[in-house]
């Protein structure tokens, strides 16, 4: 019986461990769910609270203000009914940050333009005081064309 016991409480411990160590992976997916319903929601303000007060894009030059504002008037032409994530990569995994490549295919309509849109991006995230925060995207491909910076999406 004494066995059963001590087994018993060394797995309590462990799911106890377990449930506090979160992994960058975990964080990852996490920070990605709660921008994909931001997307599917239309609310941008739902990305920039993912969003560190450090983040910049280019081309063009963006700090976080410009680019809610971009992802604002985006979301004012083009309603994404469905997202789908169908990769998640970490790269450049350090202490206090990684990168990721993420994949998505997604159901949208625009203004003269109705269907699958495939896009890959590229986000770098960092740990700040408040939690994981994102201070770099950038878009790869959509559409399997190649991106060269935010300027390409216009």
């Amino acid at each position: 019986m004494r066995p059963f016991l001590i087994g018993c409480g060394v797995a309590v411990v462990l799911l106890i461990v377990q449930a506090a160590v979160v992994t960058k992976r975990e964080h990852a997916d996490r920070i990605m769910k709660r921008i994909e319903t931001a997307v599917l929601e239309s609310k941008p303000h739902g990305v920039g609270a993912e969003l560190s007060d450090r983040f910049h894009a280019e081309p063009p030059p963006m700090d976080q203000a410009r680019f809610v504002e971009l992802v604002r008037t985006y979301m004012q032409t083009v309603d994404v009914r469905t997202l789908y994530r169908s990769d998640m990569e970490l790269m450049e995994v350090e202490s206090g940050s990684f990168s990721l490549e993420v994949s998505y295919m997604g159901e949208v309509n625009a203004r003269d333009f109705s269907g699958t849109v495939l896009s890959r991006w590229k986000l770098r995230c960092e740990r700040e005081p408040e939690g994981w925060r994102i201070v770099n995207i950038i878009p790869i491909m959509l559409n399997k064309q190649r991106i060269n910076g935010w300027h390409d999406l216009h």
